[in-house]
C-alpha cells in the first residue's frame, strides 16, 4: 500500500525542537551541510517539530512572546519551517461542529510574517500516554461522554481495558454520534472545516498535511500501550469492543467457520509476554497458532480491518484535499522489534 498521496513528491526530514535551541540548530546546520557536499545531493527540506507545550491543555498558547522568538530563531537558522499537531480535542472541544482554530491561526500568521513553511498534523488522537508528551489533551468532550454510556467505540484489549487514546475503527461506520453520526463524519467535518478556515494560506505557509490515522497519529492498533507494556513485549490484540467483534464474527459466518474463530486467539500472552512464551506467535506450538488456518484466518481480518481504516480516511482527505495546493502524507508506525521472529510477533 501506497500511504503518501501528493501532488508533490518530497523528501522531508522531521525533527523535535530541542529545548536547547542552539544545539538543536547547530545539529540541524551540521547535518544539511554534510548533506550539500554528497555526491548527488538534492536539497533537503528541514521541519523542526514543534513542542507540544507551545499550546495549554485548553488551548491557549502558552507565552506568545517565546514562541515568537524560537520562530524568528528557526529562521536565522535556515530551517524550512515547523511541523505541528492540529488537536481535534482543542478544536472542537466545546462540542461537535463548534471548531475553534484560534490559536492555530496566530501560530500560522507567526509563520507567514517571520517567513516559515507549516507541515500540520490532523491530530485525531489525545496527547498524553506516549513517549515523550509533555501534554494532556483528549478527545473532544463530547466523544468522551458517548464513551461513558458505551466505551466499546475505544479499542479494548483482552483483560477489558479499554483505551481512549483514539477511536476504534468498529465505529468508522457505526452512527454513535450526536447526530448520528459516524467516526469518519466526524473526521470528514473536522478536515472539512480545516479547509474553509486555512486555504488562503495553502501553498505559501501550510505546504503540508499529514492525515492522523490512529495513536500517536499512526496507522496502527495501541497495542503497546505505556500502562500495561515494557519494551520489547509481543503487546496485545486490541479487537476486543463489540463492534470489531461483531465484524469478526459475520466475516466467520460468511466463510462458514467454526465458532473459534468467531473471537481473537486465547493463546496470545500478554504485553510482556516473549512470542516463545506463548502458543499463537510460536512456531513450534500446533494448537491454533500464527501459521494454522485459524491463526491466518484472524491475522488477515486484523490486518485488513486496519488497513481499511487508513484507506477510508486517506480516501476523505484525497476527496477534500485533491484541488488544494497542499501536500497530503500519512505516517505508518515503525514496529520494529521481533521482527526478525518468525512471527512477526510485535
Amino acid at each position: 500500500k501506497q500511504w503518501h498521496i501528493s501532488k508533490k513528491s518530497k523528501n522531508i526530514h522531521t525533527l523535535n525542537m530541542a529545548n536547547y535551541f542552539v544545539f538543536g540548530l547547530v545539529l540541524i546546520l551540521f547535518c544539511f551541510i554534510s548533506s550539500s557536499y554528497t555526491s548527488n545531493s538534492t536539497y533537503v527540506p528541514v521541519f523542526v517539530m514543534m513542542n507540544l507545550d507551545w499550546i495549554s491543555n485548553t488551548g491557549e498558547i502558552t507565552n506568545l512572546t517565546q514562541l515568537t522568538q524560537s520562530l524568528q530563531q528557526l529562521k536565522e537558522g535556515n530551517v524550512d519551517g515547523i511541523n505541528v499537531d492540529t488537536w481535534w480535542g482543542i478544536v472542537e472541544n466545546k462540542g461537535i461542529k463548534q471548531y475553534n482554530w484560534t490559536s492555530y491561526l496566530t501560530l500560522v500568521n507567526l509563520c507567514q510574517s517571520i517567513g516559515l513553511k507549516m507541515q500540520m498534523i490532523t491530530s485525531f488522537h489525545q496527547c498524553g500516554g506516549n513517549v515523550g508528551d509533555a501534554c494532556d489533551i483528549t478527545l473532544p468532550p463530547y466523544v468522551l461522554d458517548v464513551g461513558e454510556n458505551n466505551p466499546d467505540i475505544f479499542y479494548k484489549d483482552s483483560s477489558g481495558n479499554y483505551d481512549p487514546e483514539y477511536l476504534s475503527s468498529g465505529v468508522d461506520n457505526e452512527p454513535v454520534f450526536p447526530g448520528n453520526q459516524t467516526a469518519l463524519d466526524l473526521y470528514y467535518n473536522f478536515m472539512q472545516d480545516y479547509i474553509k478556515t486555512f486555504k488562503p494560506y495553502f501553498g505559501k505557509t501550510i505546504v503540508e498535511v499529514q492525515i492522523g490515522m490512529g495513536p500517536a497519529g499512526e496507522l496502527r492498533y495501541p497495542s503497546y500501550q505505556s500502562a500495561y507494556w515494557n519494551f520489547c513485549g509481543v503487546g496485545e490484540f486490541q479487537s476486543y469492543d463489540k463492534y470489531l467483534l461483531n465484524d469478526l464474527k459475520n466475516l466467520a459466518n460468511i466463510q462458514n467457520k467454526p465458532s473459534l474463530y468467531y473471537n481473537p486467539p486465547t493463546n496470545a500472552g500478554s504485553y510482556n509476554s516473549s512470542p516463545n512464551q506463548t502458543c499463537f506467535f510460536n512456531p513450534t506450538c500446533t494448537n491454533n497458532n500464527y501459521a494454522s488456518d485459524y491463526g491466518e484466518f484472524y491475522l488477515n481480518w486484523y490486518c485488513e480491518r486496519l488497513i481499511k481504516h487508513g484507506e477510508d480516511i486517506l480516501s476523505i482527505a484525497h476527496q477534500l484535499f485533491s484541488s488544494e495546493d497542499v501536500s497530503i502524507t500519512a505516517k505508518i508506525s515503525a514496529i520494529h522489534w521481533l521482527y526478525f521472529t518468525p512471527s512477526h510477533a510485535a
